[in-house]
């Protein structure tokens, strides 16, 4: 999951997340689960279940790669990230790539979790 912000919008789809870890527990592991965000999130992730990664990319430089980074995106903050999910299997192959349309709002993954569960399923 790439995450933006350590604001309100993050903030509901941690929320989403430690959910969905806690009810779906078998199809979806802590350990399976990475954050990636170009600022400090660690605020927000306090109540997530052990195991849950967070990746901090500072310069956005895999952000960019992505094509999730928008220089200069939240002027006069700086720039701003369009919050993801991706499903990437064990060979590495994206199962699973969902871009939110706004900046602020990160995909849903109660809506996404069929989608999910078909690409887990797939592989």
């Amino acid at each position: 999951m790439f995450v933006h912000s350590a604001g309100p919008y993050s903030r509901m789809a941690i929320r989403q997340l430690q959910q969905l870890l806690s009810e779906q527990q078998g199809l979806i592991e802590a350990e399976q689960v990475v954050l990636i965000s170009s600022v400090d999130i660690a605020s927000i992730c306090e109540a997530l279940p052990r195991g849950v990664a967070r990746w901090r990319d500072p310069q956005g430089q895999s952000l960019e790669a992505l094509g999730l980074l928008l220089r200069g995106g939240n002027w006069p903050f700086g720039d701003a990230v369009r919050p993801a999910l991706a499903v990437v299997d064990g060979r590495g192959h994206t199962r699973f790539w969902s871009v939110a349309d706004n900046h602020r709002l990160a995909p849903c993954l109660v809506e996404a979790l069929p989608r999910i569960e078909r690409a887990f399923s797939s592989t």
